[in-house]
């Protein structure tokens, strides 16, 4: 049971689109948002009742000036995976 105009798909006049995320963009997802924790930390939320230091977001690296590389950025990327898959249960759950 749907309506017709879901999933809303906009397109702008030079080309952007946007569009709801698919399980096929999780991983380039969580891609983007590690290369850009710092610019978005503003923006994010954080955990209610988490013990996050005041002005950290919640996963957020101590040591902002730390280069992930190797195995911390593949743990990086499995976190912000399992936060994506999290948001698509809820939001399958609220259906």
């Amino acid at each position: 049971m749907g309506v017709p105009w879901w999933p809303m798909r906009l397109a702008g006049p030079q080309g952007v689109v946007l569009r709801p995320l698919k399980r096929a963009d999780a991983e380039e997802f969580a891609e983007v948002r590690v290369a850009n924790r710092d610019w978005l930390q503003p923006w994010d939320a954080t955990l209610p009742g988490a013990d996050v230091p005041s002005g950290a977001s919640a996963g957020e690296v101590p040591d902002s000036d730390e280069v992930l590389s190797g195995s911390a950025l593949q743990s990086a990327l499995r976190e912000e995976r399992a936060a994506f898959h999290s948001m698509r249960r809820a939001l399958q759950s609220q259906a």
